[in-house]
């Protein structure tokens, strides 16, 4: 696939604008993943779709109880992602 990629990008932090929640999230990640924050949001990126992917499935297994996967859906959920889980089905949300 040939795209024209840039040399740079941004990512807007600025307070006064409403997003140093931002700045906050990337250093959140840097120090969970012990890495720069550059890295930190790449490998933040990478992981996210086959994580939320995976969280769906391990949630419709068969062998789990229904009452666990709520909790966990639960757990699972963060500020900006939240996981519902209605037996069998399970819905993830982003919202920003």
């Amino acid at each position: 696939m040939t795209r024209d990629v840039p040399k740079q990008v941004k990512i807007r932090t600025d307070p006064e604008e409403g997003y140093a929640y931002r700045y906050d999230t990337i250093e959140r990640a840097a120090r969970r993943l012990d890495r720069n924050k550059t890295d930190a949001i790449v490998a933040s990126c990478e992981a996210v779709g086959d994580l939320l992917s995976n969280v769906e499935a391990a949630l419709q297994h068969d062998e789990l109880p229904p009452a666990l996967a709520e909790e966990l859906a639960d757990e699972i959920s963060t500020r900006y992602i939240t996981v519902k889980y209605d037996g069998p089905d399970v819905d993830v949300d982003v919202d920003l």
